[in-house]
């Protein structure tokens, strides 16, 4: 399936898209990040690998970044991204 139509036109808040998953938004938010130069990612270093596998179908690369004792990613490494 593709989400063609969903990306185009696309402007930012205030529209909506039904999707049946959240790997099909995922999916669409990785497109749109494609689609729109954005090449790399940061992901949790503790996540299901189906969080980032949209990312990684649509050429993207996952940077991952630890976490803290709360399963938060940690403030220190996000800044230093």
């Amino acid at each position: 399936m593709t989400f063609d139509w969903a990306v185009r036109g696309w402007t930012g808040p205030g529209r909506a898209v039904t999707v049946g998953s959240g790997r099909q938004a995922l999916g669409l938010l990785a497109r749109w990040c494609r689609g729109n130069g954005i090449g790399t990612v940061l992901a949790p270093a503790f996540c299901c690998p189906t969080m980032v596998t949209p990312f990684w179908l649509e050429g993207m690369s996952v940077r991952f970044t630890a976490v803290d004792e709360r399963l938060v990613m940690a403030a220190e490494p996000l800044r230093a991204a």
